[in-house]
Parts: C-alpha cells; sequence; structure tokens
C-alpha cells in the first residue's frame, strides 16, 4: 500500500512538474517537506464514477485545501479550502479520464487518482 502511496506521489509530482514548468516555483514540495507530512485519512467514493464524488474525512480537518489535477498537470480546481467532514466533488463537467485529487491540512498531505467514466 505504502509503494502504491509513493509511487502515486511520484507520478504526480513528474507529470505536473514536467507540464509546468514556469509554475515549478509556487508548486515545488521539497524531500524534507514530503518527510514532514503525514499521509491524511480520507474516504472517497465511488471511484471511479461518473464525475459526482463524495470525500469523506475520517476525522475533522483543520482548513483542509482541495487542489484536483488532471494527467497533464493542470488545475481543474485550484485551492479549494473544505472544513466538513463530508464534501461532494462535481467533475460532471470534465472530460472522462484520471484525475488527481489532492489534499493538504496542516502537514498532512494525502494525493489520490480518481476515474471519470
Amino acid at each position: 500500500m505504502k509503494k502504491l502511496i509513493l509511487s502515486t506521489l511520484l507520478l504526480f509530482i513528474l507529470t505536473h512538474l514536467k507540464a509546468q514548468p514556469s509554475k515549478q516555483a509556487d508548486s515545488y514540495i521539497s524531500k524534507e517537506a514530503v518527510k514532514e507530512l503525514k499521509k491524511l485519512a480520507i474516504d472517497l467514493h465511488p471511484n471511479p464514477s461518473n464525475g459526482s464524488f463524495v470525500l469523506t474525512f475520517m476525522k475533522q480537518p483543520e482548513a483542509a485545501m482541495l487542489s484536483i489535477y488532471d494527467v497533464l498537470g493542470n488545475y481543474i480546481i485550484k485551492n479549494t479550502y473544505l472544513n466538513q467532514l463530508s464534501n461532494e466533488i462535481n467533475l460532471n463537467n470534465q472530460a472522462k479520464g484520471i484525475y488527481f485529487l489532492e489534499i493538504i491540512a496542516g502537514k498532512e498531505k494525502t494525493i489520490s487518482k480518481i476515474v471519470v467514466q
């Protein structure tokens, strides 16, 4: 499971940095920062879906920030703040495909792959 998470994170970072080199400075994550981050416990369902997802935190988040990227590293949703245990995510207007959901809350972080069918 840890290997899957790390490989997904590495794929996301590499994809994002290659796709948008001019925006590297605001999206670069240092090795030290990655070491400090802990995995944020969430439930995301249904996945895959038609574009409607429910994101549920296992504990109340502290000013969680949500961003969603496509496989090319383009922002679909950027820096949206979440403060509820359960949140609806609507990607119905997006093309079918794979997206990456990134959530940062304090020093906790998670990146999940989501699929729109």
